[in-house]
């Protein structure tokens, strides 16, 4: 007996679900266009779903009730509402680049939509009574939440942020210490800037402690080339995720951590960095840097400590080399 059944569905209800022709009622030709795009992708998508309802009664984007939990609805006049905050009251449907983010949402959604249904269908049939409410959806948002950033990672979808009033676009996040002898921590802001002769990427680094500038990198771009600057400020805010990630996890040295960095984005666009008017310092971009400082000046012999104790080194020489324990010799901080 099919979890339909067990839940005392009507045949109305179940009458798609093997091979599921979606029904969008009423009609709207964007959600049945995003539809079409994920059938294409996977023919069996929507297999256990029997139809999709624009549904303008619910405050979220989507929803899958207990009561008929084979059915999707779709608020797409708040998912209209949100897409055109997001390109601050001015999205065209006229647009392809506009068209294209609606169309990810909506996608984002039924596949949202759809985790919720099959962890239904998932939990009825390992019943042997119907179920209804939150027993259907053991799984809660975790899981709809998971399958989303699943479909998004996959596709290389992204949650496009809108411009500020600026016309600008912001990621900031700051690497601090974690080892007691460093004191070196940096900040570092990451911008995509739309004026109006052209549209930047840039990357400032600063030191936490006494403000200077350590990094400072841009690229440039015409103004037709938005597209080709978005991947580049989604490639520089991944490079410096995952280089903040590394040194906390490895332990590195702080200090060499826009060094990391410049090496990083010698890889992204290098035509498109900002020149200067000095020849050998546009020359320099092509160098390909050390990043490592540990190699230059120890020849990959540089010492590693691991730190076990404050005492550890106590009964040992100041010259010995396996005295750990600085702060004995030079006072502490």
């Amino acid at each position: 007996m099919s979890w339909y059944k067990k839940a005392q569905f009507n045949e109305e209800n179940t009458q798609n679900i093997d091979t599921p022709l979606i029904m969008v009622q009423p009609y709207e030709p964007l959600v049945q266009e995003a539809i079409d795009e994920l059938y294409q992708q996977n023919p069996n998508f929507f297999k256990g779903v029997n139809k999709v309802n624009i549904d303008m009664g619910f405050g979220q984007f989507g929803s899958v009730s207990s009561t008929d939990p084979s059915d999707i609805n779709i608020n797409i006049a708040n998912i209209r509402s949100n897409v055109n905050r997001e390109f601050q009251g001015q999205f065209d449907i006229n647009n392809p680049e506009h068209k294209k983010h609606m169309l990810d949402v909506i996608k984002r959604v039924l596949v949202h939509e759809k985790a919720h249904v099959s962890d239904a269908i998932q939990a009825q049939e390992i019943s042997d009574i119907s179920l209804s409410g939150e027993e259907l959806f053991p799984g809660g948002e975790g899981v709809a939440e998971t399958a989303e950033q699943k479909f998004t990672s996959s596709n290389k979808i992204t949650k496009t942020a809108s411009y500020d009033f600026k016309n600008q676009q912001e990621m900031e996040d700051s690497l601090g210490d974690f080892q007691r002898y460093i004191f070196d921590a940096y900040n570092t802001k990451v911008y995509l800037t739309k004026t109006k002769k052209k549209i930047s990427v840039s990357c400032l680094v600063t030191n936490s402690y006494v403000g200077t500038i350590i990094l400072n990198s841009y690229w440039d771009f015409d103004k037709d080339k938005e597209n080709e600057a978005k991947k580049v400020f989604g490639k520089v805010k991944k490079i410096v995720k995952d280089t903040m990630a590394d040194y906390v996890d490895n332990e590195k040295p702080t200090s060499m951590y826009y060094a990391s960095l410049r090496k990083g984005f010698q890889k992204i666009n290098n035509r498109d960095i900002a020149k200067t008017n000095i020849p050998w310092i546009n020359y320099s971009y092509d160098i390909d840097y050390e990043d490592d400082w540990r190699s230059t000046i120890y020849g990959n012999r540089y010492p590693k400590y691991e730190e076990k104790s404050f005492n550890q080194s106590q009964d040992k020489d100041m010259y010995d080399p396996k005295n750990y324990n600085k702060n004995k010799f030079f006072g502490g901080f």
